[in-house]
C-alpha cells in the first residue's frame, strides 16, 4: 500500500513500492487529505504514464488501485494526481494537485502471456453502480409504500 499525502493543491509520495507490468488490482494508494478537502464530495485520482490517463473514482476510505492500463509498458513513469470538486453553477469550486511520480514500471514476468482484459472501473461506471443502487432502493420503498396501502385498506375497510 502507497500514501499520498495531498494539501491544498500539491501531492507528495514519500514512499514508493516497485510496480511491474502485468500487476492488476496489486497497489493499493490512500489519500490523506489536508482540512483544504474536507467539503469536497467528489475525488478523482488521475492516473498517467504518459500514453494512457485515467481517471478512477476514490471510495469513501478515500482509496484505489493503480489501474493495470497505466502498468502495461515496462520504462514508463506512472504519475497520479487528484482532482476535487464542489458545488454548482457559481458555487463551483475545483481543485487539481500537481502530478506525483509513483515510479517507474519495470518488466514483471508473466507466464500465461496474457494481458489482463479487465478495464479498471472508470467514474462513469461509478456512477451507474450508484444510480442503479438508487433505483434498486426506491424500488423497495415503492413496494413498502403498496404494503402500507394494503394494510390501511384492510384496517379502515377501504
Amino acid at each position: 500500500m502507497m500514501t499520498i499525502t495531498v494539501g491544498k493543491a500539491d501531492a507528495e509520495c514519500p514512499e514508493k513500492v516497485t510496480l511491474t507490468s502485468g500487476m492488476v488490482n496489486a497497489v493499493q494508494i490512500v489519500f490523506s487529505f489536508s482540512e483544504h478537502w474536507d467539503e469536497f464530495d467528489n475525488k478523482i485520482a488521475v492516473f498517467s504514464n504518459g500514453t494512457t490517463t485515467l481517471d478512477v473514482p476514490l471510495d469513501e476510505d478515500s482509496t484505489c488501485y493503480v489501474p493495470h492500463e497505466v502498468l502495461t509498458q515496462a520504462g514508463k513513469e506512472v504519475s497520479v494526481g487528484v482532482y476535487g470538486s464542489k458545488g454548482e453553477g457559481s458555487d463551483y469550486v475545483a481543485i487539481p494537485t500537481e502530478k506525483c511520480s509513483l515510479g517507474k514500471v519495470v518488466e514483471g514476468v508473466n507466464p500465461t502471456g496474457e494481458e489482463p482484459t479487465e478495464p479498471t472501473p472508470t467514474v462513469l461506471d461509478d456512477l451507474v453502480v450508484r444510480v442503479v443502487k438508487l433505483e434498486n432502493d426506491l424500488g423497495d420503498i415503492d413496494s413498502a409504500l403498496d404494503s402500507i396501502l394494503e394494510m390501511q385498506n384492510a384496517l379502515i375497510g377501504g
